[in-house]
């Protein structure tokens, strides 16, 4: 990469108006690269109709927002948890 972009600062200037330039090679990329974790400890409540559709089937009586669910449902996988039998610890998973 930097060859090519000295081969391009070369090939604008003629022969005879070449002159020296000095070449920076930057060792540290100039935007910082930031680690970003989400955290939100309140409960998801867009999950609530999906878990109950996944779970029981159950569907809200809007006919849209039923359609809503059912489509939204198609892209997730209700997961169990094994070391328990409460439905509350159920969760869902991104498919």
């Amino acid at each position: 990469m930097q060859a090519d972009a000295l081969a391009g600062v070369a090939a604008t200037f003629p022969i005879k108006e070449s002159m020296l330039l000095p070449i920076y090679i930057q060792e540290n990329p100039s935007i910082a690269k930031s680690h970003v974790c989400s955290v939100n400890n309140e409960d998801q409540n867009w999950t609530i109709d999906i878990k109950a559709y996944l779970w029981t089937g159950a569907l809200p009586e809007n006919p849209k927002h039923a359609h809503k669910i059912r489509v939204q449902s198609a892209r997730f996988t209700l997961m169990e948890m094994t070391s328990t039998s409460d439905t509350s610890e159920a969760h869902i998973s991104d498919a």
